[in-house]
């Protein structure tokens, strides 16, 4: 049993560091944006604006929708 946990925690730390590699490659400044990475705003905002593309066409106030949106406890200035 513990050897089968110890794969499943390998998998999941080499999963998040390939996340990390992989966002840092698509998305330079993300990290600066989002303090938990693996929140669920984040998250969300990841799978509605997959790409830089997408996020620069939304514009920031569309974006803030969005965080708004997905994170109503906090406030629009927030966001």
């Amino acid at each position: 049993m513990s050897r089968q946990q110890e794969i499943v925690t390998n998998m999941y730390v080499e999963a998040k560091l390939q996340f990390h590699t992989i966002l840092d490659q698509v998305f330079p400044e993300y990290r600066k944006v989002f303090g938990d990475l693996f929140s669920r705003v984040s998250l969300l905002i990841l799978k509605e604006y997959p790409t830089s593309e997408a996020v620069l066409a939304a514009g920031e106030s569309k974006l803030a929708d969005s965080v708004m949106e997905y994170c109503p406890r906090r406030s629009g200035q927030w966001a």
